[in-house]
């Protein structure tokens, strides 16, 4: 059985390489055995945060903030948290396609809405995931990740983008944002082919993120 150090190292290296789901997992170890480890909690309120579970995350900030009061870095995480959560609140999935925040390129990349299959969700992925596209017939684009799909074009708009495609297409989407089972995804084809209109609209940006929680790795001497 691993000890408590040696899941907090791999709790930071987790979080450094940005493995959130795995740094939750090991932080949540540590949580097992010593509930009152402020560390691990502000760990994974952090990783929870990154992958949109801004619930969990708030809930663990002021879990440790009740242990310790005084915890500067869960006080300001929680105060940022709430700011972030604003922000996000404010981009909904049917919001006008033509407003959404980030750069097409003529012809070769459109902006689509996808539904995502159960158990999926927007949390399950990374913002900036990309997955495989593939026309399966005139009527279905449909996504997988290393085989496995995992979403199917939303029908809103869909009639636009199919007629767009040629059979057998075939091409990857990048997710960029989404609320529950339903995301917005940048599509891009190998070759030219849509006929979006030229929009003036500044490179898409993530919101700020929240203070890096002791990522430090330890030395090898402790």
């Amino acid at each position: 059985m691993q000890s408590t150090e040696d899941l907090s190292k791999l709790a930071i290296k987790a979080a450094l390489n940005k493995e959130w789901y795995k740094a939750i997992g090991l932080n949540e170890d540590i949580l097992k055995g010593f509930s009152q480890d402020t560390a691990a909690l502000n760990r994974l309120a952090r990783a929870y945060a990154e992958i949109g579970d801004l619930k969990s995350a708030s809930k663990y900030f002021k879990t440790t903030l009740k242990i310790d009061p005084v915890n500067q870095a869960a006080e300001r995480n929680l105060r940022e948290l709430g700011k972030y959560k604003a922000s996000v609140n404010k981009v909904e999935i049917e919001e006008d396609l033509e407003n959404a925040d980030f750069i097409i390129e003529p012809a070769t990349t459109t902006k689509v809405r996808i539904k995502f299959i159960s158990p999926f969700t927007i949390n399950t992925f990374e913002i900036g995931s990309v997955m495989n596209a593939k026309l399966k017939n005139s009527k279905s684009l449909e996504f997988f990740i290393k085989h496995k799909k995992i979403a199917d074009l939303e029908s809103f708009n869909a009639e636009k983008t199919l007629n767009q495609l040629k059979k057998g297409w075939a091409g990857t989407a990048t997710l960029l944002f989404g609320k529950g089972n339903k995301a917005m995804v940048l599509l891009k084809s190998p070759t030219p082919l849509f006929r979006d209109k030229k929009q003036n609209i500044r490179p898409y940006t993530k919101h700020e993120r929240l203070e890096e929680i002791e990522l430090e790795l330890p030395s090898e001497e402790e």
